[in-house]
């Protein structure tokens, strides 16, 4: 026998062997190579517990897949211990057929996601054909429901019952495991099995670097670690992300020709705290080895386009560069990051359509400012010619193609001229994508993957109770309170620690579905932000650490009735404008206010006649309200800009034709 190599989980990955002449039952070590136990097994020499070399500890990245594998040996000692017979336990069954679930979403979930989208999308075309010109603009997420109910039946509801999760999939991947290294043990040496399974436990453990298990703890705590490249939820955004964005780009790449068209420009936008630096990262990750990632976002250049020119022109060269010296005639795409993407390409102030009803004052100061300092216009007007070559394969260094795509991230992409939103070119139009606070589906499923981290956490911390300097070692746990740190020292005195436990399937929560509904986005209470959920979670975390006897659930609900949403009603309300007026830039470039006031009047009459619901008549009260409050702050301004002006006066037109309303009670 021979190893050729270690991998850098300490495990074996290639050996020469050579079949024993008698099949063995049994499992026994055999040799004993650069700190690898290797065993002989069914005729063959093959691995089982493998631990680090000797003298050597795990550290870093290793430390969590160590854990996976000493976790996956106990449950095989358990199983050693009490096995009475061959056969397979109910736990066994229940997980083999958690294991078939979740392969089965893993290949067949994407299909699922697209004819449940075709469908759902000839739902929602089906009602708003029902409506007519511009009752849209009062109701922009007409036909929402009739998506959401199609999704649900024909999506979110298989997801619930094939889509087991991660955890749930590695938890039975371990039983399973451990139950087919029970299957090579026979009776006769069981007794000798299991004290050997004992020590290589022991001896795993040995390996952990506790230093590195805290370090693991502090990052996840202080969320200083790396940006996980995971995001829970969100699978229509994601999926659309893949389809129209990531495949495309990754097809271009290996096609090496211009068949397939790759978006000139995307951009990421959404509430503060919702997870566009996250969802970046997760593209970014998806690309890597198709497109290399260049940020070249830098505030107060005054010659943005020279500057934007210079890095396309280092583009087209990578490109080029990158394809001659590859043995496949295969290049790199280069994806341009350009945060705050609104300083440059600013609308015009003066000429804003019926949008300016929904710019709140901090938004025309900004349109003001941006075209005062850069030449907004010029910028525009090039930028739309830049968006016809710009995505091209480039045969050559005078070739207008550069291989690249702009990617902008905004706050306020409502401000971006619209132009750059609605024109659509030869490589297709800006893409562009909302990053909305969770709902439904998606927020259920961001609370569990915070679940997930603290659930983690605490089986790393078990691990501190196992070392005799288990004292200094919690002490210098950072985020944790200095009771927290109490009793989890008292804790691993008494060998209680063992039952700290969070459970990442939210089984805690007596009605999950009902409190999903409850914490929604709504125009009345506003939203949770993703970077809100997460704060929740760690604040219970350590109110949890404290007094570990009341369930970490109650300790979430505790502070999440304590701190409310981040995201207030008034915000979220201008948020869902934002995203109507990206997604219909070509509605709001009209000044058509009186027709506008028609539709109204007209909704509140279809109101008395039982045509519309009470749900859209607030929704049409609160918009009116918040116009109402903006043109208030106008009018009590002085000094206005010219901007300020030309708004406050479209706000007057509005309100004016509108006097005769009557919202009933």
């Amino acid at each position: 026998m021979k190893i050729n190599a270690i991998n850098k989980d300490y495990q074996v990955i290639s050996i020469q062997t050579k079949p024993v002449s008698r099949p063995s039952i049994g499992t026994q070590p055999i040799n004993m190579e650069k700190g690898v136990s290797i065993y002989k097994d069914r005729g063959y020499n093959v691995t089982f517990g493998i631990t680090a070399r000797a003298g050597e500890r795990v550290i870093g990245s290793n430390v969590r897949g160590l854990m996976a594998k000493i976790n996956v040996k106990k449950e095989t000692l358990t199983m050693l211990k009490e096995r009475v017979s061959s056969a397979k336990s109910q736990e066994v069954i229940d997980a083999e057929d958690i294991i078939s679930r979740y392969e089965y979403w893993e290949a067949n979930s994407s299909d699922l996601w697209n004819k449940a989208v075709s469908a759902a999308s000839a739902a929602r075309k089906r009602e708003k054909d029902l409506q007519n010109g511009w009752e849209r603009f009062w109701f922009p997420n007409c036909g929402q429901d009739q998506y959401d109910a199609v999704m649900n039946s024909m999506y979110y509801e298989k997801r619930s019952h094939y889509d087991v999760g991660s955890y749930k999939y590695s938890e039975a991947k371990k039983i399973v495991d451990a139950y087919k290294e029970t299957l090579r043990v026979s009776e006769e040496n069981r007794a000798e099995q299991i004290k050997l399974m004992e020590e290589t436990i022991k001896t795993m453990e040995d390996q952990i670097d506790l230093l590195s298990v805290r370090d693991a703890v502090n990052e996840a705590m202080n969320n200083t670690g790396g940006i996980n490249d995971r995001i829970a939820g969100y699978d229509g955004l994601k999926n659309e992300i893949k389809r129209t964005f990531i495949n495309p780009l990754i097809e271009n790449v290996k096609a090496g020709n211009n068949n397939m068209h790759v978006p000139p420009a995307v951009m990421l936008y959404g509430a503060t705290g919702c997870g566009k630096t996250s969802m970046l990262n997760a593209i970014q990750s998806q690309v890597k080895g198709y497109a290399r990632v260049v940020d070249i976002s830098a505030s107060d250049n005054p010659d943005f386009i020279g500057y934007l020119n210079r890095n396309l022109k280092d583009a087209r060269r990578h490109y080029l560069e990158t394809r001659d010296n590859s043995k496949n005639n295969i290049g790199e795409r280069t994806i341009l990051i350009l945060n705050e993407a609104e300083i440059y390409l600013a609308a015009d102030p003066l000429n804003t359509g019926v949008s300016g009803m929904f710019y709140n004052q901090s938004d025309l100061k900004k349109l003001d400012n941006y075209n005062r300092y850069y030449d907004c216009p010029k910028n525009v007007t090039t930028m739309k010619s830049m968006l016809d070559y710009i995505s091209k394969l480039p045969e050559n260094e005078s070739s207008p193609g550069c291989a690249a795509t702009i990617f902008i991230t905004s706050n306020y992409p409502h401000l971006i001229h619209r132009d750059l939103l609605s024109r659509d070119g030869e490589f297709g139009k800006m893409l562009s994508y909302a990053v909305r606070p969770a709902a439904n589906n998606d927020l259920k499923e961001v609370i569990k993957y915070y679940f997930t981290k603290m659930s983690n956490l605490v089986e790393d911390i078990k691990y501190f109770a196992k070392q005799e300097n288990c004292d200094d070692l919690i002490d210098s746990l950072t985020k944790v309170s200095d009771k927290g740190k109490d009793v989890l020292k008292e804790k691993a005195r008494n060998k209680t620690i063992e039952n700290l436990s969070i459970d990442p399937e939210l089984k805690g929560f007596k009605n999950i579905n009902m409190f999903i509904r409850g914490n929604n986005p709504s125009l009345v209470r506003g939203a949770y932000s993703n970077a809100r959920i997460e704060n929740i979670v760690k604040r219970a975390f350590v109110d949890y650490l404290e007094n570990p006897a009341v369930p970490f659930e109650k300790y979430f609900f505790e502070r999440k009735n304590q701190w409310g949403v981040d995201i207030t009603p008034e915000a979220y309300r201008q948020f869902e404008n934002i995203c109507d007026m990206v997604e219909n830039p070509e509605k709001f470039k009209q000044n058509q206010l009186n027709e506008i006031g028609e539709e109204l009047r007209m909704l509140v009459k279809n109101y008395g006649n039982g045509e519309i619901s009470d749900k859209e008549l607030l929704a049409l009260k609160l918009k009116v309200k918040d116009m109402k409050q903006r043109y208030k702050e106008l009018s009590s301004q002085e000094n206005l800009s010219e901007t300020e002006k030309t708004i406050k006066e479209q706000y007057k037109d509005f309100l004016d034709s509108i006097q005769d309303v009557e919202f009933p009670d």
